[in-house]
């Protein structure tokens, strides 16, 4: 009987973490998405774009961070809003940074991507 209330505590305690696991995935996933928010409300107002077109152009070209996707013209896309390499340049000037720096946080960084996104359109 005691191996059984303790195989019954031990499977208890392994549900009790695995549901510890999934709340803490969903609190982190709610985190995220409330930065999202705010990095797609910042750049709207900075952009003086409809943070309602930077949420559809986020679904539409469904990427994520550190997605490249190549094209057959040889460039490819980065990121969430899945900004082309030809702008790299450009954007890096606009940031006063290295195109080197410019491409990683366009792939790598949701909110720079954003950003950059909405000051392209």
């Amino acid at each position: 009987m005691k191996s059984l209330s303790l195989l019954t505590a031990t499977f208890l305690a392994l549900g009790l973490t695995r549901i510890s696991h999934a709340q803490t995935a969903q609190d982190d996933a709610f985190v995220q998405g409330q930065r999202v928010q705010a990095c797609l409300t910042a750049a709207a107002s900075n952009a003086r774009v409809p943070a309602g077109v930077l949420l559809v152009l986020l679904y539409v070209e469904n990427g994520r961070p550190g997605m490249v996707s190549t094209n057959s013209n040889g460039t490819v896309d980065l990121g969430p809003m899945q900004v082309n390499s030809t702008w790299v340049r450009k954007v890096a000037a606009h940031w006063h940074s290295t195109p080197l720096r410019t491409y990683t946080a366009l792939r790598d960084n949701v909110c720079a991507n954003i950003e950059a996104g909405s000051w392209i359109l």
